[in-house]
């Protein structure tokens, strides 16, 4: 099973509270040796696996990520000129793989909107919790400022507009309330955003096997998708 396919779909019997092993493009990992030609991506594997250890984003710095990589600090800034480069650089690479899930349970629903829309906010949360460090980074715990990064923007907006895209073919079939199309789906993305964070601290625990929590998740996102509907005149 291809790792694309394998958040996408029902595990059996394994907890999604608990992350699972995972191959190169996943969170933390086994940490890879360098080959010339990928020292980039050896340099953000080892900055994830060095937050995955839980020392924080404050322990973390080029040099130190350099070292575990096997290479100079020189080397690491012909790739990145400091730390908030190679945490945009992570970032914008967990943005690219939550569209590529995005896309395929967006195909896996076909025309059934409420069921991209389910689909959507599940993966938001599943996400989020298989990958914790792509995730802080991505939705601010870095600190980052986007507007520095015009790779790291694009690559957010792609996975925006797919809810966004959702919202609006919604209005136009009159199953979802007319107004501002950007501020429905903003606001579809702050509570699911909200839900995720909340399980990924602790704050919501969720219980029983993995469809069980998935049934869980979707019933909060359910009643955040019939919050929205139009209602009749």
């Amino acid at each position: 099973m291809s790792r694309r396919s394998e958040i996408t779909r029902k595990a059996s019997t394994q907890s999604i509270a608990a992350p699972r092993a995972r191959a190169l493009a996943t969170e933390g990992g086994d940490r890879q040796s360098y080959h010339v030609g990928n020292l980039r991506e050896s340099l953000i594997r080892e900055a994830l696996s060095i937050l995955q250890e839980g020392d924080g984003l404050q322990a973390l710095s080029l040099r130190k990520v350099a070292a575990a990589s096997g290479v100079s600090h020189t080397a690491a800034y012909r790739h990145f000129d400091d730390k908030n480069a190679l945490l945009a650089a992570v970032a914008e690479e967990g943005f690219r793989l939550l569209y590529d899930y995005q896309r395929e349970v967006v195909a896996e629903a076909g025309d059934d909107l409420t069921e991209r829309f389910l689909n959507l906010g599940w993966l938001y949360v599943k996400f989020t919790i298989e990958y914790p460090q792509h995730a802080r980074i991505m939705f601010g715990g870095a600190g980052l400022e986007f507007k520095a990064y015009p790779a790291l923007v694009a690559a957010a907006a792609k996975t925006f507009r797919q809810l966004l895209e959702v919202v609006r073919r919604g209005q136009e079939r009159g199953i979802i309330a007319a107004g501002s199309s950007k501020h429905l789906a903003l606001a579809a993305w702050s509570i699911v955003h909200g839900v995720a964070m909340l399980v990924l601290d602790g704050q919501i625990r969720l219980r029983g096997d993995a469809a069980d929590i998935e049934q869980t998740v979707k019933s909060v996102i359910s009643t955040l998708f019939h919050g929205l509907a139009a209602r009749p005149a």
